[in-house]
């Protein structure tokens, strides 16, 4: 129940950002920047992460920072998918 509020914040700042960028056609450094600033306080505060990669390329368990940076790298991917 306690990450609602900050996914929904993320949420809607990358939707603001989005119609920001429609508008003004940003360059690609800072769609990057926001996505980062939108995505690491996210993943920080709501402790949604990868876990596990259930043996991808020989990785298992992920603890601490690496399962940090991975969810960071796992989320900007997505955003950058479509």
């Amino acid at each position: 129940l306690m990450a609602i509020a900050p996914t929904i914040s993320a949420m809607f700042a990358l939707l603001v950002f989005g119609v920001v960028d429609d508008l003004k056609k940003l360059t690609a450094a800072s769609k990057f920047l926001v996505q980062l600033l939108v995505v690491i306080p996210f993943v920080l505060l709501t402790d949604i992460r990868i876990h596990s990669l259930y043996g991808l390329m020989g990785f298992y368990d992920l603890q601490g920072i690496a399962s940090i940076v991975i969810s960071i790298f796992f989320f900007v991917f997505m955003i950058n998918a479509y």
